[in-house]
């Protein structure tokens, strides 16, 4: 089954060897959880993990929903709100200042009605967390993150066996990654394509970009891999970008038709 369907989106669980989980997916800041109303959510993963991390996934989503869904309520009727709470401000100011017999110093009748434009504006943010706008829309979102259901794919196999020789021997194995991921049938391709695009994503600041120049020189005989590089290769994120370059640059990254 190809990855790519109309108005779909994949997420990839990859196993590593030593049988932590990572996943490859859009939702990277609380804002992207709104895709799930517009998109199907597949998901891919080839050797079986552990159900807790699938379980723990799901609620890193549900934590996604719950920060997403806020700060639509913070930004969707800000307007009112400040509105609502200078309002506040300017008839507690007055009558702090002109209604009451006894008036308090100009400084304290600031910082009273000041006060009261802060919890006027809190309190109408919690209405509106509570309404029912929002709590319908977190309950529609929390069933499409239920509804996502992974799928075995044999290719996703492949992609872990070339994970893990990485993961084990670092630079030396890019060429036996990359072919471990040669011979790709269409669908294949377009899985591969899917995942590569995720891990481009991550791999594309400025940092990973200084790596990936330091790993082209040393294989290309230009002497060691630079301090930063060897201590990227042996982070967590070590091995998937190794990986990301064994799919871009299939020829060890020598020379591959591909390199960013």
């Amino acid at each position: 089954m190809t990855s790519r369907r109309r108005n779909a989106s994949p997420i990839f669980h990859l196993l590593m060897k030593d049988g932590s989980s990572r996943f490859l997916h859009p939702f990277n800041r609380p804002e992207d959880v709104f895709l799930l109303e517009t998109v199907e959510v597949v998901g891919f993963l080839g050797n079986e993990p552990d159900v807790s991390a699938l379980t723990a996934f799901r609620n890193h989503l549900y934590g996604l929903i719950e920060d997403g869904v806020r700060e639509w309520v913070q930004e969707n009727r800000f307007v009112v709100r400040f509105l609502l709470s200078a309002l506040v401000f300017l008839v507690s100011y007055f009558v702090l200042a002109f209604a009451i017999r006894d008036p308090l110093p100009v400084v304290d009748e600031a910082v009273v009605a000041f006060g009261l434009s802060v919890a006027t504006f809190v309190l109408l943010l919690r209405r509106e967390l509570r309404s029912f706008e929002v709590l319908e829309r977190k309950a529609r979102l929390r069933k499409k993150v239920d509804g996502i259901r992974f799928q075995e794919h044999p290719f996703l196999r492949r992609v872990e066996s070339a994970l893990w020789r990485l993961e084990e021997e670092g630079p030396a194995a890019l060429e036996e990654a990359g072919l471990l991921l040669r011979d790709r049938s269409e669908t294949e391709e377009r899985l591969l394509s899917d995942l590569n695009a995720f891990l481009r994503g991550k791999f594309s600041s400025f940092s990973w970009k200084l790596v990936r120049r330091s790993l082209r020189s040393y294989l290309a005989g230009g002497g060691a891999p630079s301090r930063r590089a060897r201590k990227a290769f042996q982070s967590k994120d070590g091995p998937l970008f190794l990986l990301h370059v064994a799919i871009e640059e299939p020829g060890g990254v020598r020379g591959g038709v591909n390199g960013r």
